[in-house]
């Protein structure tokens, strides 16, 4: 029997962020084609590890994070690669018809050791100019060009899930035939079904909510409950959420912090609650792995990024009726149509400040923009994105009978 020609999918890693959310729930949708996918991951520790579905056969280029992170580094800084190429090579054994890097990130650079009739591509989740975690636009002209024929113009395609993150690349490397849009793919209908499943942790918190708007009910107030969901790190920016928190607490404001995620900040950012005094009204929950609950049970979602590409969590919040605050970063104001959809916000303590005591002021005000929330999901078509990551990841044109052809040729004769 001829060996079976699989679709490669890489990721550096399955941590809690929206694009590897994004990938499991794909792989989850994809039910039996999923067979058909050999998933690489570049570290292991990531908290969706556990999701990834059973038929997808997962792989790890290092089981040890201290050497994944170690080669990774020496891989970025072009100090030493070979660790890295060594650990490709010895983890890709079998043809493949198809590679997608689903985040692009210095393993796209590796394009060239994958099968060489596979059909490559890159999805870029990324604002490349303004994510410190890029940085494409700091490099030198003649980096940027090396850059430009080394890791991206034999790809046979880049895709970007929104036209800001389009735009930020073509500004920084030009114009290429292969530029193609992917819209975000996510299920308004699932996040809504696991919204309704509850820890009891958080059916405690259900209860307890409840009995506050009965409270309300008999003449007095409730907090008004913020959330904010992302990883810990610097380009998310909670230190500036918690700086407009620490205003609202001075002025008297009634109100609740929920804080969803984890990461490497985490030990700085409670530091910083503590210094505020804010542990009676701030949360920090770490990483859960359903987190619709929370996001439906509270009155506002905060995002004060950095920076954004396409960010999913609005779109949940979409989903879940729940109103929005974002920073007025390029990808956020690409989403919600410059503030057609949700409330855009100045990246400074006092613009957010101003914006989270209208919220807190006006339930009629937070229903408003929740209403404008819904109606941005009457646009979004799920099957026919769904159909668009489906082509991607199983890629079945000539290409595959090419490998098909290589494959046959390699197989023992029986």
């Amino acid at each position: 029997m001829s060996p079976v020609a699989k679709s490669l999918v890489i990721t550096p890693s399955l941590r809690g962020g929206g694009a590897e959310r994004t990938l499991v729930n794909l792989l989850k949708r994809l039910g039996k084609e999923s067979h058909a996918i050999e998933l690489l991951v570049g570290i292991p520790g990531g908290e969706l590890e556990t999701e990834v579905p059973d038929s997808v056969e997962k792989t790890y280029l290092f089981h040890s994070r201290f050497l994944g992170r170690s080669a990774f580094w020496l891989f970025r800084k072009g100090i030493f690669r070979l660790p890295l190429k060594w650990a490709w090579k010895a983890k890709l054994k079998q043809i493949h018809t198809n590679v997608v890097f689903f985040q692009d990130s210095f393993l796209t650079d590796l394009h060239h050791l994958c099968s060489s009739d596979a059909k490559k591509t890159v999805i870029i989740h990324s604002n490349c100019e303004t994510n410190p975690n890029y940085a494409l636009s700091k490099l030198a002209p003649p980096v940027k060009q090396e850059l430009l024929e080394r890791r991206y113009r034999p790809l046979d395609g880049i895709y970007f899930v929104s036209e800001s993150a389009q735009s930020a690349f073509q500004r920084i490397f030009g114009a290429l035939e292969t530029y193609k849009r992917l819209p975000i793919l996510f299920s308004a209908q699932a996040i809504r079904q696991m919204a309704d499943q509850q820890t009891p942790e958080q059916a405690v918190e259900k209860k307890a909510r409840m009995t506050s708007a009965r409270n309300l009910d008999s003449g007095n107030s409730r907090p008004c409950r913020f959330i904010c969901v992302g990883s810990l790190l610097p380009v998310k920016d909670h230190e500036l959420l918690l700086r407009a928190s620490n205003q609202l607490n001075q002025a008297g404001y009634d109100f609740r912090l929920d804080i969803v995620g984890d990461g490497p900040l985490r030990e700085r950012l409670w530091n910083l609650v503590q210094e505020f005094g804010l542990e009676h009204r701030v949360s920090m929950h770490g990483y859960v792995s359903n987190p619709y609950p929370l996001i439906r049970a509270a009155d506002v979602l905060v995002l004060p990024s950095v920076s954004e590409a396409m960010p999913t969590v609005l779109c949940e919040a979409h989903a879940l009726s729940t109103p929005v605050l974002a920073s007025d970063c390029e990808g956020c104001r690409d989403l919600l149509k410059d503030g057609e959809f949700g409330v855009l916000f100045e990246r400074k303590p006092e613009s957010l400040t101003r914006e989270m005591i209208k919220m807190i002021s006006s339930e009629d005000y937070r229903d408003n923009w929740a209403q404008k929330g819904r109606k941005w999901l009457l646009d979004y078509d799920e099957e026919s994105v769904f159909e668009e990551y489906r082509l991607i990841i199983l890629e079945n044109d000539s290409t595959a009978s090419r490998c098909a052809s290589n494959l046959e040729e390699l197989s023992p004769q029986s």
